[in-house]
């Protein structure tokens, strides 16, 4: 029988935050919005009326882009949690040999057969004319491209967006992140509790004040997608490891975390940290008002911990994977349908490609990374195939 809650996600050391996986969902969802509209502005161009580029909801999706910053943040405080709590709380010490085995054995599958499947299956099911319309390029010219990838590092040798999967990018940024993850929670988590708080947030305001007066040089050098311009929003999520390891399960849920969080909300859309300089402060606070609201809104917690949003919030990373070409590929097929009204095409677009990415997301998920999530997998594939190994050779 079908289990919603056969989709959520298996954590490594059985301690499960559903407050987490709603914060991923209002990530992936924003993301989701962003590229669905992006989308059908690629594909419906000619029906689009003049006036819908300057319109509030052209807006609201527009800045969807968000998705990504708070992304940022949750990593932030997934990875920044067990290293706070060895240096502030007496907790076990993180085996660093450890940790990057399980990012490689946990993320890297599921980022391979993505992208290794968007790049063979249209060399396959596509004419080179088509192949070469969408991605600009016949195969052979991205391979380069596909083997930056591979090592994420195609931004920093391209400057540009990878056309096998733009939004990888993202993934590279992450994963230096990760790398450099660590060191600075050696830097920033001290002992003492005033001078940490104070700080991570000269950190986080020095990087939001300094860092836009930057993002020409950065450009010109390929680091304008990079870690140097997202740590602000990682380190965010290092601000609500420190409220969450102290002083968090003192605080009682209470309506005026709904209203703070209806404000962030509001700050999210308004202040998006790429546009305007200064801009990024009045952003953070937002997403760290957000996090406090899932934690400790009545409203705010009681919808993002359904079981629907938690599940979804759980699969953000298959979903994050898979959506901006699985959403192309939905929409040129609805082309078919030849719907000339605006307003119908609109509406039955998203419907129909964000139901349909949710399906195949949900099967890739299944298939591919809710296994990887057990971090005994290597060892448990390894014994599968020496079993299987031993038996051909006894029957032999």
């Amino acid at each position: 029988m079908f289990s919603l809650k056969s989709f959520r996600r298996i954590t490594s050391n059985k301690s499960f935050i559903p407050e987490v996986d709603g914060l991923r969902f209002v990530a992936i969802i924003t993301v989701i919005f962003l590229h669905t509209n992006t989308n059908y502005k690629r594909v419906f161009g000619d029906i689009i009326p003049e006036g819908y580029a300057d319109s509030f909801i052209n807006h609201i999706f527009a800045q969807g882009g968000l998705g990504v910053d708070v992304f940022f943040a949750i990593s932030g405080f997934i990875l920044g949690l067990p290293f706070a709590k060895y240096y502030l709380a007496e907790g076990r010490k993180v085996s660093l040999k450890n940790y990057f085995i399980r990012r490689l054995t946990r993320l890297e599958p599921p980022y391979l057969a993505a992208l290794l499947g968007l790049f063979i299956v249209p060399i396959l099911l596509l004419p080179e004319s088509m192949f070469l319309s969408i991605f600009g390029e016949s195969p052979a010219g991205l391979i380069d491209n596909l083997v930056a990838s591979i090592f994420y590092v195609h931004f920093l040798i391209f400057g540009e967006l990878n056309p096998i999967n733009p939004v990888t990018w993202s993934l590279e940024t992450e994963v230096q992140f990760y790398i450099l993850a660590p060191l600075i929670s050696a830097v920033l988590f001290i002992k003492n509790h005033r001078n940490r708080r104070i700080l991570i947030v000269a950190v986080i305001l020095l990087l939001d004040f300094v860092i836009p007066y930057t993002l020409s040089d950065l450009r010109d050098i390929h680091l304008h997608k990079s870690i140097i311009n997202y740590m602000h929003s990682f380190l965010v999520g290092f601000a609500f490891v420190d409220v969450f390891l102290f002083g968090l399960d003192k605080m009682k849920k209470s309506y005026l975390w709904d209203i703070i969080g209806a404000v962030s909300v509001i700050l999210l859309f308004s202040f998006h940290p790429d546009t305007v300089k200064y801009e990024r402060i009045y952003f953070d606070i937002g997403v760290f008002g957000l996090f406090m609201a899932v934690f400790k809104g009545n409203v705010f917690n009681y919808i993002f911990t359904r079981e629907f949003i938690v599940v979804v919030g759980g699969m953000c990373y298959t979903i994050y994977l898979l959506h901006y070409p699985v959403l192309f590929v939905i929409m040129k097929g609805m082309n078919a349908l030849a719907i000339s009204n605006f307003t119908v095409s609109i509406v039955l677009n998203f419907v129909v490609a964000i139901v349909g990415l949710l399906i195949v997301s949900a099967v890739f998920f299944k298939l591919i990374e809710q296994p990887c999530m057990d971090k005994n997998w290597p060892t448990q594939l390894k014994e599968f195939f020496k079993k299987r190994f031993s038996k051909a050779n006894a029957e032999n």
